[in-house]
């Protein structure tokens, strides 16, 4: 939008650049916009005309959708310097002069002694509605080992957020650390998630777990087909959102044969009365649980645990205030309950973003014995 600051009018630009704009600056004389853009899996940086709205790619760069400062910088110029990633090295610093592109860094060259692999784009098409969906997929590479292998599926959190194709860490990125003990990792972007678009993203305002879970169980489905996952070995995870997509689809499904739930949402009502994120659960649910208590019951994972099977590890930071750690308990005493087989770890001082990278190093250590137990 387009703010006159005399007149306090708003009004739309005529932008027909697909994807979700991740960051925006003025060129100098305002006829352009440049701006960071993830569209479908990519970060890309493009110049956008502000008189006829057609947006010109000028390089891909890193599409982090937790950067909180800006990660390119324009001259007056319009030369510019930028991060960019890829799927086998973290961000380096690079420089476009002139259309020409220059690598200006080697920031972490260990890297390249680790076992990583290509990201490769994927898409598939939902089984209900034949919606086009995107993805991701990481696979091992050694011509020894050519599938199906076990095929470990990894929800993003958000929802309004996206996996993208670079660099993959950390207690949320687990993809290239399973990839490199041998399982085919899967990384769907459902409706729900950037880089699409609004309509893309809304679509799943009112249907948690509804739309989206039937896009990634329909990306799976597509992997078994073409012999990459196999279909005896299927693990799911995630994170935030991920960790309640995750707990429902224990829940919708008994075809995982092991689950790692982290930061989870359980209950919709008792998340909607505990968490710092006031507006999220009325949001995505349309509504309160006073206004619409039918979706905030049928939809929380806790009332459906008499369906779940699958073995389940759940973590949670002890003072998260955004997906508080009572979501987490709720969660494994329902299982308990019902006889699933349950583990709980809750990382001391730890709130919904890990900070102790000891404790990231714990977490995947637990991640992978866990799926090694179910899934090798």
């Amino acid at each position: 939008m387009l703010l006159d600051l005399k007149l306090g009018k708003a009004k739309a630009l005529p932008m027909r650049q697909s994807g979700n704009i991740l960051e925006a600056e003025w060129a100098p004389d305002s006829s352009q916009l440049r701006a960071k853009i993830l569209d479908k899996n990519s970060g890309i940086i493009s110049a956008i005309d502000m008189e006829s709205g057609v947006s010109t790619s000028l390089v891909t760069a890193s599409a982090s959708l937790l950067s909180l400062t800006p990660t390119m910088s324009f001259s007056n110029q319009g030369d510019f310097i930028y991060l960019k990633e890829t799927s086998t090295s973290p961000a380096d610093v690079w420089l476009s002069i002139a259309g020409r592109k220059k690598k200006l860094t080697d920031l972490n060259p260990d890297t390249r002694n680790l076992k990583l692999y290509p990201i490769k784009e994927i898409t598939w098409h939902n089984k209900d509605d034949n919606k086009i969906i995107h993805g991701m997929l990481i696979a091992p590479s050694e011509t020894s080992s050519r599938g199906p292998f076990p095929l470990i599926t990894l929800v993003h959190g958000g929802p309004y957020w996206a996996w993208w194709d670079g660099w993959q860490e950390g207690y949320m990125g687990w993809g290239q650390f399973l990839a490199s003990h041998g399982y085919a990792v899967f990384l769907p972007n459902p409706r729900g998630s950037q880089g699409v678009g609004p309509d893309y993203a809304d679509a799943i305002v009112g249907d948690v777990g509804g739309v989206d879970f039937i896009d990634i169980m329909s990306g799976i489905d597509s992997l078994i087909a073409n012999g990459t996952a196999d279909p005896a070995r299927l693990g799911i995870g995630g994170f935030s959102y991920g960790g309640f997509m995750t707990s429902w689809a224990i829940t919708q499904t008994n075809r995982f044969k092991a689950a790692v739930a982290g930061g989870i949402v359980s209950n919709w009502k008792s998340m909607y009365e505990t968490t710092d994120l006031l507006g999220w659960a009325p949001t995505l649910l349309q509504g309160t649980p006073q206004q619409n208590p039918k979706i905030y019951y049928k939809r929380s994972p806790v009332y459906q645990a008499a369906n779940a099977s699958t073995p389940t590890l759940i973590y949670q930071g002890d003072v998260d205030t955004r997906t508080p750690p009572g979501q987490a308990k709720e969660l494994y005493e329902a299982l308990q309950r019902n006889n699933v087989e349950t583990k709980i770890i809750l990382f001391k001082d730890e709130g919904h973003y890990f900070n102790d990278l000891n404790n990231t190093v714990s977490l995947m250590e637990n991640v992978l014995q866990w799926f090694n137990t179910y899934l090798k």
